[in-house]
Formats: C-alpha cells, sequence, structure tokens
C-alpha cells in the first residue's frame, strides 16, 4: 500500500503488529528559520501520529526545529485520549544533527517497526534505530495525521506499509534484532 500523507491531513491505515510503516520525503523535515528578527523565534515542531479507533496517540514522532535552526530533535511519544491526567507517556528524545539525511541523499526515510514480541514500537531514520516505544494502548493504528507548525517540514510524506516478510533478508535481520 502506497499513499501520499498532505500537511495537516490524514490518511487512514490498517498497521498492525508484526507490520512496517515507511514514510519518505524528499525535504529534510527541519527547516531553517528566516532570516532577520525572526530567526530569534523558536519555530513550532510538527508531528506525525499513528491513532488507534479509540483516538488514543499510539505513537507521536514530533520534528523540533530547535533555537535558529540548530539543535534538530525528535521526540517519540504517546498519548491516551481520554484520561484523568494529560494523558501524555514518558517522552524519548533524540538529538540530531541536520547532516543526517535520513539513509539516502535524495529523500528523508523514518520507518516504524511495530515488535509485537517485545509490544514496543521501533523508530529508525533511515537504517539507524534512534529510539523503541513500549506499546500502552491496545488496537491496531487505524490513521496517521500530519499536524503541528505548517509553514515547516515536507508538503508530504510518502506512506508505505509492508509485512516483516516483503523486506529484504538484511532489513529483516535489521528490524528483527531491535538494534
Amino acid at each position: 500500500m502506497a499513499s501520499v500523507l498532505q500537511k495537516g491531513k490524514k490518511i487512514s491505515l490498517d498497521f498492525t503488529s508484526g507490520m512496517v510503516l515507511v514514510l519518505k520525503s524528499t525535504q529534510f523535515p527541519f527547516a531553517t528559520p528566516p532570516s532577520g528578527a525572526m530567526s530569534m523565534l523558536k519555530p513550532k515542531p510538527i508531528h506525525l501520529d499513528l491513532h488507534n479507533e479509540n483516538d488514543d496517540i499510539l505513537l507521536r514522532i514530533t520534528f523540533d526545529p530547535g533555537m535558529l535552526g540548530r539543535n534538530h530533535k525528535i521526540f517519540c511519544n504517546d498519548r491516551a485520549h481520554k484520561s484523568l491526567g494529560d494523558g501524555w507517556g514518558e517522552a524519548q528524545k533524540v538529538d540530531v544533527d541536520k547532516s543526517f539525511d535520513g539513509g539516502n541523499q535524495s529523500h528523508f526515510t523514518i520507518s516504524v517497526h511495530h515488535d509485537s514480541e517485545l509490544g514496543r514500537y521501533q523508530i529508525l531514520l533511515g537504517k539507524t534505530t534512534i529510539c523503541h516505544l513500549d506499546k500502552r494502548f491496545p488496537g491496531r493504528a487505524t490513521k496517521l495525521t500530519y499536524t503541528g507548525n505548517m509553514s515547516l517540514g515536507p508538503d508530504s510524506w510518502g506512506v508505505s506499509l509492508y509485512l516483516m516478510s516483503d523486506l529484504q533478508p538484511d532489513e529483516q535481520r535489521l528490524l528483527g534484532s531491535g538494534t
């Protein structure tokens, strides 16, 4: 299944255990702030969210461009739709060097492996695991949204879903190792 996710939009999907979600863009998701006085402001981040049928956020991947276009970070978290508190889990932060291309000079790739054996999501940039997030909520992901600062980031993401068995043996080993 190949789809396109546009800024400010959502797409339906059926992302279940043992599958891999691949998001590709021709643009690095961190933009350089405009020059002049506005460059002193910290741009707001952009988010890719996987939701289940209950509208829990199973996984939020946040691209935070940092102050003055430096100190790029990616945060991975989840959020309960219904909660006595704010519903957010414990965020995992990853520092990202802008020179990192996600695995290829022509596109930026982020992948999510739903590891059913370990009950977690494995998040990769290119072919490098950047974090693992324990799955706190039941169910499959039924939609993917792209929100946040719409003046930053790619105009769209190419979205593909794969079964582990569809991948090349070296990629299966990479995902199967969990590292």
